[in-house]
Order: C-alpha cells, then structure tokens, then sequence
C-alpha cells in the first residue's frame, strides 16, 4: 500500500478549500473587531472632550457649574496667591485666608462658593464661626488683594475704612509698611479712621471736626 499512502498524501484534501475560506472569512472578521476598536476608542475621546465643554460651558444644575464657575475658579486662584502673600506679611502665619474654588455636593454635584476659609494658627475654620477680630483682619487682607488684583499690577487707589481697627500696635506697623510700598509704587492710600493716633504716618490728612451741630473740614 506504499504507493496508494504516497498518492493520498499528495492529493489535494476536499476540505482545502472550504479551510481557505474560513481562514480569509476569520481574518475578514478579526479585521472588522479591530476598526471597531479603533473606532470605539476614537469615540470615547470625542466624549472625553464633550464631558469636558460641558463641565466648563454647561449651563449650571446638571449640565455641570457653567462658564461662571470655571471663570470664577481662574480668578480665584489668582485671588489666594495674592491673599497668601499679604496675609503672610501683616499677619506673619498667625492667620490665613483661603478661598476654596469649587465646593462640592451631594451626588458630585458641584456648586459655585465664594465664602472665604480661615485658618487661624494652621486650623482650618469657617468664616461664620470667627472672632470679629478674626473676621475684620481677614476683611483687611481680601479688600487689599481685590484692590491688588483689579489693578493687575498697575497703580491704583486703596481706599480702607478702619483698617487698623483689629489690629494689635504690631500689625499696625506692618500694615503701615504695606501701604508705604503700595505708595512707593504710585498707588494712592486713603485711610479712613476715628483715631488721630496715626496722623504723623501719612502725609496729608483732613479732618472732619464735629463741634456745637457744625462740621468743619480740616486740611493738614
């Protein structure tokens, strides 16, 4: 049987071709997975960046806080790094005023917050539950950096109403110094005040003298 074992082995299979077919039917198919891949991971980049509009552009509630936060948040890190700063110079790290950018809600929902956190000796603690004295110091450090940051860098007018008013003689001197380099720098300084204890520090005061129903204005 030698030579009919020969004969078998060199004949062509009648399943050769319906392999063949298979084979190409199987790597048509393998083909297709792989551009629906491609196509699938294409996609999720698409959304990816849709997500990512809608967060920043969404017109608040569940499309996300909207153009306004994201503006907000810009600014407001600005805000901190100009805080932080000055808050370090007139207080020396006694007391700290941050504002938190986004706060976040139930179900990650975000809302936008604009109420200033404390800290007080490297506690964190909420802007209600502070002292008055706490509560008008950190007034005086965001009226500077809001005066700072609207002026972008520019000379400008710092017009502060009592600042010294929390103030220890200490953080008097400091908050002086301040305000002499902000003069230093072309920006004017009018302080408003019910105390003639500071007058020498400036140079030009005017008075508004209360006598017998009559208010007179006094220049120096």
């Amino acid at each position: 049987y030698g030579a009919e074992i020969e004969a078998a082995k060199t004949a062509a299979s009648p399943y050769q071709g319906i392999i063949t077919s298979q084979k190409t039917q199987l790597w048509k198919v393998q083909g297709q997975i792989n551009e629906a891949r491609d196509k699938k991971a294409e996609h999720e980049k698409i959304l990816q960046v849709g997500k990512a509009l809608i967060e920043t552009f969404g017109s608040g509630g569940a499309s996300g806080p909207g153009v306004r936060a994201h503006l907000l948040d810009t600014r407001i890190a600005y805000l901190n790094r100009i805080l932080a700063r000055i808050t370090s110079r007139l207080f020396r790290g006694s007391l700290e005023v941050h504002f938190p950018r986004l706060s976040a809600r139930k179900a990650g929902a975000k809302r936008l917050s604009f109420s200033p956190e404390i800290r007080i000796l490297g506690t964190s603690t909420d802007y209600s539950q502070c002292s008055d004295g706490q509560k008008g110091r950190a007034n005086l450090a965001i009226q500077l950096a809001q005066a700072e940051m609207a002026t972008q860098g520019n000379p400008g007018i710092h017009i502060l109403d009592e600042p010294f008013e929390h103030l220890d003689q200490a953080g008097c001197e400091l908050l002086v110094d301040y305000l002499k380099e902000e003069a230093s720098r072309g920006n004017q300084v009018i302080i408003i005040a019910h105390t003639s204890a500071l007058e020498a520090t400036f140079d030009q005061t005017v008075t508004d003298v209360w006598e017998n129903g009559t208010s007179t204005i006094e220049v120096d």
